[in-house]
């Protein structure tokens, strides 16, 4: 085998798993949107990793998450630990059973980038620039990485793992100027299931 051979049967491979459309950012993005304004809610399992810039260990959470659009997102975490985060039109709640801790409070959604990403009103492209990550990954799939227009001291970038197309969401991950990766992963996700309102009202058993 010729090494032209050689190098022209590489180039066509990587041509065939390589994800198509993703030479576009613009348009992986506007399809994501696309399908963001076209869902009502979501819920499913979701794995959540943190990996310190500075320490480099990971601190690992599961449980099952709820979204409703506009405005409205509940984390039920189970491991290691119970404990719920809601965010309710704003209005926020922590509770950690083993502590019988309950924090109260309000969110700017501008600060929170999950809800800037998900339950938002504004227009992405009014917030991010976004732009294709190379690192691999599985066929079918691409990784758009999107940066503030508006620089944040709590954020410097998030990267979305999505379908080719825009159509759907595998992964999360929040990047911030210390280094630390905050990485969100949702399996088997359920969409336009009809999520009850009263889903986002939760009373602790403390007070």
């Amino acid at each position: 085998m010729s090494k032209a051979f050689s190098l022209a049967s590489i180039l066509l491979l990587w041509l065939a798993v390589a994800p198509a459309g993703a030479e576009d950012a613009d348009v992986l993005l506007a399809g994501f949107q696309r399908w963001l304004d076209e869902t009502r809610d979501l819920s499913g399992r979701f794995e959540q990793e943190l990996l310190s810039g500075a320490m480099g260990t990971g601190i690992e959470e599961s449980g099952r998450w709820y979204l409703r659009r506009p405005g409205q997102m509940r984390f039920d975490y189970t491991r290691p630990e119970t404990k719920v985060a809601l965010v309710n039109d704003g209005e926020t709640l922590l509770w950690i059973e083993a502590d019988e801790y309950v924090e109260r409070g309000t969110l700017d959604e501008q600060n929170n980038l999950l809800m800037i990403l998900l339950t938002g009103r504004r227009p992405l492209r009014d917030l991010f620039s976004a732009g294709i990550d190379v690192e691999p990954v599985r066929r079918g799939r691409a990784r758009l990485r999107l940066t503030p227009l508006v620089e944040d001291e709590a954020f410097t970038e998030v990267v979305l793992t999505l379908p080719v197309d825009g159509s759907g969401l595998d992964a999360v991950e929040v990047l911030d100027a210390g280094g630390n990766r905050m990485l969100y992963r949702f399996p088997r996700m359920q969409r336009n299931r009809g999520l009850p309102a009263d889903l986002f009202s939760f009373k602790p058993p403390v007070n």
